[in-house]
């Protein structure tokens, strides 16, 4: 099965080209994609003028890491001493995990703050308006609907393995898959997945039914108004490690037979009901 959106590196470690070029049906074009690009830099220039300088970042990681492995040493050796033992034979060890963490915390406030201004910013407003209006004017572009559900779409680097895909992290990376949103709907018995750069086409004909698979996968972000553990997210037990990732326990594979060949369209468990809703298919073990 050939991922759609997967990343091929078998032969080369470095391939960086996403699968599933044959579904393209429709680009963004070169004017729209310039201006996106122009919005989506401001956007990052905006960012960067919400953090605080890369020095007292530094300070910052650096003091929290410095309080809780020090405050983890000392509750440590307190098994089998007290409180006031304990700082009779290390008295430094306290005074250096209060100094790093009173530190930590007046920057981690800083940060907090600065990150506030700048939202509430005139600036900011003008960027979010701006990469608004850009992006809606190409999902226009590209004839997806208003009504278009937003749905995560699985992608990742994998290496085939006795003819199956099997996924394989490149460098260093905290998680496993990556989860981008897409908009989808359906038209003229042809499922519809669009995002910022094209639409992309699956006739009814094509697919073949929904997969699942009780395998644990993890995803960088959460794309969803609602968090992972709460609400209609809550039954699929999701957790999120303090990386900020988020652990998934199942995920699905949309079945797509295309000139003979089947493609997968992998998406996390808690996009099931969408896709069912989508393509009328229910889910096979």
């Amino acid at each position: 099965m050939k991922p759609f959106l997967g990343i091929d590196i078998t032969t080369n470690k470095k391939n960086t080209v996403y699968n599933g070029e044959e579904f393209l049906v429709n680009s963004a074009s070169s004017e729209s994609t310039h201006i996106l690009e122009d919005s989506i830099e401001q956007a990052g220039d905006v960012e960067n003028k919400a953090k605080l300088p890369i020095v007292l970042r530094v300070i910052m990681y650096v003091c929290l890491f410095g309080w809780l492995i020090i405050a983890g040493g000392i509750l440590k050796g307190m098994r089998n001493v007290d409180l006031k033992t304990a700082y009779a034979n290390a008295p430094e060890l306290f005074y250096v995990c209060g100094a790093c963490f009173v530190i930590w915390g007046i920057l981690f406030l800083a940060t907090r703050s600065k990150a506030k201004n700048v939202g509430e910013s005139e600036e900011t407003q003008v960027v979010i308006k701006n990469l608004d209006d850009i992006s809606k004017e190409i999902y226009a572009e590209l004839n997806v609907p208003e009504d278009a559900v937003d749905v995560d779409v699985l992608s990742f680097c994998y290496k085939i393995k006795k003819g199956q895909p099997v996924a394989k992290t490149r460098g260093v990376s905290f998680f496993s898959h990556a989860n981008f949103e897409y908009k989808a709907f359906v038209q003229d018995d042809k499922l519809y997945l669009a995002n910022l750069e094209g639409r992309y086409e699956f006739p009814f004909s094509e697919l073949k039914g929904i997969l699942t698979v009780n395998k644990r996968i993890s995803i960088p972000e959460w794309n969803k108004d609602v968090p992972p553990n709460v609400g209609p997210y809550k039954q699929y037990k999701m957790t999120v490690d303090n990386y900020r990732c988020i652990h998934l326990k199942t995920y699905h594979i949309l079945k797509v037979m295309r000139d003979g060949e089947i493609w997968g369209i992998y998406f996390p468990c808690y996009e099931l009901g969408t896709f069912e809703a989508l393509t009328g298919f229910t889910t096979e073990q």
